[in-house]
């Protein structure tokens, strides 16, 4: 009798909190909070992506859920804060 294959487990649908909501270009450095969540509950380890006009920087969450990347914008733009794949 040969064993059932297990069902995958259903990848989980992963929800970004970002505070503050507006970044200035004003040539100081300022620090973005991601909190990234499975449902309620955080997700710890997880590779942040924040990019603009002349920005990259990446972070990883702690066992909160949250990371703080900082970030000195110098152009003004559309800033995308993601979790790549």
């Amino acid at each position: 009798m040969a064993d059932k294959p297990k069902p995958k487990p259903k990848p989980a649908c992963l929800a970004l909190t970002v505070t503050p909501k507006l970044v200035r270009v004003d040539g100081k450095p300022d620090a973005i909070s991601v909190k990234v969540t499975a449902g309620k509950k955080p997700v710890r380890g997880i590779k942040v992506l924040v990019t603009a006009p002349g920005v990259y920087a990446t972070g990883r969450t702690n066992a909160n859920g949250t990371v703080v990347i900082k970030v000195n914008v110098q152009k003004a733009g559309v800033m995308t804060i993601s979790v790549p794949r």
